[in-house]
């Protein structure tokens, strides 16, 4: 008799069923299209918590913003060198719901117990859960080859089994960089923490290039946190050196344009900064070990700005309006920028055909690979010119009896 420990019972059936998502997949028409190991480009994809669409790289000199005041040297390295899509949109401003749609590429709404931002708080031992049987791209990427790993708030996935070499880099303590760094009394003890701070994705990116074995291409999410509420107060102008007074004339229209407005918005920028700076360390860890040109480096954020009038939650452009940014020498030509409309949900379809699948015809997302790949900027596709945007509620006691708080939009070019 063999007796199997949960963790392998565990990992039998999570391949168990993704070989019966393949055979259901093949009998629905999904034809699995494998390709050859070095033609498919490892994958990282940097996902911040409640980053806006705010990057230096989406500055326009006729419009002043935010943007103008931004220094983001590796968001706009990944912009410049790749393909800026300038109308990309959250499906849904909300933790949960919006994570749910991107791994699983389905409208938000079909998500069962994930539609919500407490997905364990609402009873559903009554009726069946579809979140449960979705297909999760991410698993596809790892049933085809890939060593798909992640590290903080990110997606839902199994991960790949940490290898051994991965056991041979040290395990760092994540640091949020504002809460931490301004808890330092002198100079040297501030460099020391920013230097701590870095060390958690430099040494995540090491991990999961020693895991893999040799030639295997990787999946890898980081999600850093440190753009969601709380802020440390002043920390933008005291660590970052953004004067709030120099973001007068810039903040959203609606927004009272008076010093503590602008102090809270400074310090939002700080934290993009240093996701920016976070970045930035592990784009310098693929350069050293020559990875960094067979790698897709894909950049976006679940929500807008939290605690802020239209912000987080809600479905006007400061919550759903998203960055995203994607470098990929062997795929686009650089310095592009695309007006087709883009949701989040489109991310996991586009990644799929990247690898050479082909996209399970349950998911409602689009790929936007031919964007990717085209040579043009401007518009490719003059027909993708809308997305849907909702959200049901944000938490659950938001109505008696848990019901939901529901709001659509439909966002053009308009």
């Amino acid at each position: 008799m063999i007796s199997l420990t949960s963790k392998t019972w565990k990992r039998t059936m999570r391949t168990t069923t993704l070989a019966l998502y393949i055979l259901w997949a093949i009998g629905l028409g999904w034809n699995t299209r494998l390709v050859e190991a070095r033609d498919r480009p490892n994958i990282l994809f940097f996902f911040v918590d409640d980053w806006g669409r705010y990057a230096g790289v989406y500055a326009e000199p006729d419009r002043p913003s935010l943007n103008d005041i931004l220094k983001t040297p590796n968001f706009d390295r990944v912009g410049r060198e790749g393909v800026v899509f300038q109308n990309a949109f959250m499906h849904v401003s909300s933790c949960t719901p919006s994570r749910a749609s991107l791994t699983t590429g389905r409208f938000f709404w079909n998500c069962g117990s994930h539609a919500f931002l407490h997905a364990g708080a609402s009873d559903w031992s009554q009726h069946p859960d579809p979140y449960k049987e979705m297909v999760k791209f991410p698993d596809l990427l790892w049933a085809n080859g890939y060593y798909a790993r992640k590290s903080q708030k990110t997606i839902d996935f199994e991960a790949s089994r940490e290898a051994a070499g991965e056991k041979t880099v040290p395990s760092i303590r994540y640091q949020r960089y504002g809460m931490y760094v301004s808890e330092a009394e002198t100079a040297a003890d501030r460099a020391k923490r920013i230097e701590e701070t870095l060390s958690h994705p430099r040494y995540e990116m090491r991990r999961v290039l020693k895991g893999r074995a040799p030639g295997q291409p990787f999946f890898f999410v980081y999600g850093t946190i440190n753009v969601h509420r709380p802020y440390q107060a002043d920390s933008g102008q005291r660590l970052w050196g953004i004067e709030p007074d120099t973001l007068q004339g810039r903040l959203p229209r609606f927004i009272p344009d008076v010093h503590d407005a602008r102090r809270d918005f400074a310090d939002y920028l700080g934290e993009v900064q240093a996701a920016d700076a976070m970045l930035g360390v592990m784009l310098e860890e693929l350069e050293a070990a020559g990875e960094l040109d067979q790698t897709l480096v894909i950049l976006s954020g679940d929500n807008g700005i939290p605690g802020m009038p239209r912000g987080k939650t809600n479905c006007y452009d400061l919550a759903v309006r998203a960055p995203l940014l994607i470098r990929w020498p062997a795929g686009t030509q650089p310095g592009r920028r695309v007006e087709d409309f883009i949701s989040l949900i489109d991310v996991g379809p586009t990644l799929l055909e990247v690898a050479g699948l082909s996209v399970p015809n349950t998911m409602d997302g689009r790929s936007f690979y031919q964007q990717l790949i085209s040579p043009q900027s401007g518009w490719i596709d003059p027909q993708r010119d809308w997305v849907v945007v909702g959200r049901e509620r944000h938490v659950d006691a938001a109505r008696v009896g848990n019901l939901p708080y529901p709001m659509r939009a439909i966002r053009t070019k308009d």
